[in-house]
């Protein structure tokens, strides 16, 4: 059994919301200022994947993170898809073509870049086993999907350069699945080369209570909570690594460890539903799945 270090009292209770709440994800995810991961640091969050949630998981696509994936693995030739990445005016991270893309176009296919976790309890695992800042980046690309109708939902994430993709609405939006048990995105109409790609991400329903991060306190997190960044989580704390021993990782992130202990959980069940919403508004402010990248 894998012992989570440095997580609060009742991690194993505490909802999406919670958790981001906890972490202070939401000050990370206004932050502008977000670094585009290096190799070394999407490779050390693949490592910590494989060791608290599935080593039988295999990250050897000859296609470096950092540009994305082998999109048509059926040809043998580790082409990535067309699209890089780089920071977004009043986004953050994002992703932009790297060659002009026609109307239906296969521009991402999920099922050859995303990965999922068995339940909430392997995703909380994951979590509270990254220095603070990667966790967060985590938890604003994370999202919950069918994969076929009626199906069970199931949370998704990915780790590469393909979670950078931002979200906008039905007016801006050029990038999309055919339905929301897909995971492939086609291009809604025709894409300039270096155009950002947007994609909508309402078209994927958000429903953290079906795979067990809902809150744990329902008559609590019906507070709506304020919308300022005084959160539970000091970031002067923020230097150190999230896990005893990780110093080799310092140098990439100066993310720290979350608090050891906090008593806040109850509070932090109570705004749960407020970071939810800043969770769908935002998916990052820098960079993500998460509305903003």
């Amino acid at each position: 059994i894998y012992k989570i270090p440095q997580s609060p009292d009742e991690w194993e209770k505490l909802s999406f919301g919670g958790i981001r709440r906890h972490l202070n994800c939401r000050a990370h995810a206004h932050d502008q200022s977000k670094p585009l991961h290096s190799q070394e640091e999407w490779q050390f969050m693949r490592e910590k994947y494989n060791e608290v949630v599935d080593d039988s998981v295999k990250f050897n696509d000859p296609v470096p993170p950092t540009l994305g994936y082998t999109l048509d693995r059926d040809t043998g030739d580790p082409i990535p898809p067309p699209f890089y990445a780089k920071f977004s005016q009043g986004k953050g991270r994002g992703l932009f073509a790297s060659r002009d893309i026609y109307q239906g176009e296969l521009v991402h296919d999920g099922n050859q870049s995303d990965f999922s976790f068995p339940d909430g309890m392997a995703w909380r695992r994951f979590i509270f086993s990254l220095p603070r800042k990667k966790a967060c980046d985590v938890i604003d690309w994370s999202w919950t999907q069918q994969t076929e109708k009626n199906g069970k939902y199931k949370i998704f994430s990915a780790m590469n350069i393909s979670v950078l993709l931002n979200g906008g609405d039905e007016t801006v939006y050029n990038l999309n699945p055919t339905s929301k048990t897909s995971s492939k995105m086609y291009a809604t109409r025709d894409i300039n080369k270096d155009e950002e790609l947007l994609t909508d991400y309402d078209i994927y329903d958000t429903v953290w209570d079906e795979v067990g991060l809902g809150s744990a306190d329902d008559e609590d997190k019906d507070d709506g909570g304020d919308d300022n960044d005084e959160d539970d989580y000091d970031d002067d704390d923020d230097q150190q690594s999230l896990r005893s021993g990780d110093q080799d990782m310092q140098q990439h992130d100066d993310s720290g460890e979350a608090p050891q202990e906090t008593n806040a959980i109850r509070q932090n069940q109570r705004k749960s539903r407020s970071e939810d919403q800043d969770h769908m508004q935002h998916r990052d402010d820098g960079g993500g799945r998460s509305a903003q990248g």
